[in-house]
């Protein structure tokens, strides 16, 4: 019993780390989705 009170308890530092590391990923891949692609397309066909 012991042993999984402390497994949950190291589980649980671990979930605001996660938490930032999943919303940077989505904030950087919707920035590169609706700014950066499409500039590199517009600058890539003028060509």
């Amino acid at each position: 019993m012991r042993q999984s009170r402390r497994v949950g308890l190291a589980m649980a530092a671990l979930g605001p780390p996660m938490a930032w590391a999943i919303i940077s990923g989505l904030l950087a891949s919707t920035l590169l989705t609706l700014l950066v692609i499409p500039a590199l397309y517009r600058l890539l066909m003028k060509w």
